[in-house]
């Protein structure tokens, strides 16, 4: 493959971008994507998608969801019961990423976390990150620990 080309090119769409909608397309090489633009602004590609009549949006973000709760036995369980069928009805509806609440009490929040991730990385068909409830005192001793592991947001009740 040349320096240039891209593993998959999908054209003849409407690229919605933040300035509006164009006919064109979008050209990804690796997990990158690599132009955006009028379909003879595109590289060749080893694989090339029509989408004629299609959109070609941005990937949405669904920052507040609860693939887990307290009423679960377990946070695995929940898990592997939801994730798969979610994560696939959120690809069909166009979102790539979502936020996934974690609570649990200050000694067993980072167990949580990393229940959470786990089952994130193997059942999730889209991009993921988990907030952490921030319920106590206690629970702000475990803040960093809960940081080095991914958990990016904290919320408190």
């Amino acid at each position: 493959m040349p320096a240039d080309a891209a593993d998959l090119v999908v054209r003849n769409g409407w690229v919605v971008s933040e300035s509006g909608r164009f006919r064109g397309g979008v050209a990804v090489r690796g997990e990158t994507i690599v132009a955006v633009g009028p379909d003879d602004s595109l590289p060749p590609a080893d694989r090339v998608i029509d989408a004629e009549g299609q959109f070609i949006i941005p990937g949405l973000i669904d920052a507040h969801v609860h693939m887990s709760s307290e009423e679960d036995p377990t946070i695995a369980e929940a898990l592997e019961a939801n994730l798969p069928v979610e994560t696939d009805g959120m690809l069909h509806g166009g979102v790539t990423t979502f936020g996934t609440f974690v609570a649990a009490a200050s000694d067993e929040l980072i167990a949580a976390v990393s229940d959470s991730i786990s089952g994130l990385d193997r059942w999730s068909h889209v991009d993921s990150f988990c907030h952490a409830v921030v319920r106590d005192e206690e629970t702000l001793a475990v803040i960093p620990d809960a940081w080095s592991l991914g958990v990016t947001s904290f919320k408190h009740f």
